[in-house]
């Protein structure tokens, strides 16, 4: 990656795309920040429940052979955790969760970007570790 685009389309995406710390957080993100779900219909396509950009994201995690994301978003969410629900007012959405080794908290926001991205101050680099954010 180092601080490149990447072009999912021209090249998608494998297991060795990401680093497995980074690949964790984006997976819990993916899991917890969705309610979006297939539901198998024999001799049909999966039936898709929950927004087109939520299961794009669900479809990204199956393809790269991580079906257990309902298993994931249900494990999450059985700790400690607050959900600051969609507001328009806010243009987003956040949950506070603790981490599986109990380290904290940690928040994963989703929803417009420019609002998003206004109140950041780190990124994940590559290998899963904080970065400031600068121009």
């Amino acid at each position: 990656m180092n601080g490149t685009h990447m072009d999912f389309e021209a090249t998608p995406p494998t297991t060795q795309t990401f680093s497995p710390e980074f690949f964790a957080i984006l997976k819990e993100t993916s899991c917890v920040n969705s309610t979006a779900y297939f539901v198998p219909e024999e001799g049909k396509e999966d039936k898709e429940i929950g927004s087109k950009t939520e299961l794009a994201i669900i479809l990204l995690l199956l393809n790269l052979g991580h079906s257990d994301y309902q298993e994931v978003r249900k494990d999450v969410l059985s700790r400690e955790n607050r959900l600051f629900a969609f507001s328009s007012k806010r243009k987003r959405s956040s949950i506070v969760i603790t981490p599986a080794d109990n380290s904290g908290k940690r928040v994963h926001v989703k929803g417009a970007s420019e609002v998003v991205l206004a109140r950041c101050t780190q990124y994940l680099d590559e290998q899963g570790n904080p970065k400031p954010l600068t121009d």
